[in-house]
């Protein structure tokens, strides 16, 4: 088998790295390195950040989908049109942040969804 080429482009350094990749340590390595970066620029406050798998019809709408993971902020106040993961009946739900969802008493904000991770391939 030969060598592999492999271009990484850090977006945070503005900086591309090409390797040859000889042995897979040396690609694991790499690859650790780049999901520091990618955890840095996903998750602002890392002891009150959360992840969800998103169930059921997901919010399409919103270009979030079932099977997709939400990154949840705990200590970010909402604004309007956010989403957020809101507990309805004892039950987390992901929904817009409107002014329905301000006006109802028995609807407690649990975070504010920072993100979306999508995979592509499932592993059941």
């Amino acid at each position: 088998m030969g060598n592999t080429i492999i271009s990484f482009h850090n977006s945070i350094m503005g900086e591309e790295h090409v390797s040859s990749l000889e042995d897979d340590a040396h690609l694991r390595l790499a690859l650790q390195r780049h999901a520091t970066h990618l955890q840095q620029l996903l998750v602002e406050h890392p002891a009150s950040t959360y992840y969800m798998q998103v169930e059921g019809d997901g919010n399409h709408a919103s270009g979030i989908f079932p099977n997709d993971i939400a990154i949840i902020d705990r200590s970010i106040k909402p604004s309007a049109h956010d989403f957020v993961v809101a507990v309805v009946e004892n039950e987390h739900i992901l929904t817009e942040y409107s002014s329905y969802i301000q006006s109802k008493q028995e609807v407690e904000v649990w975070g504010v969804v920072t993100g979306v991770i999508r995979t592509f391939r499932h592993h059941y």
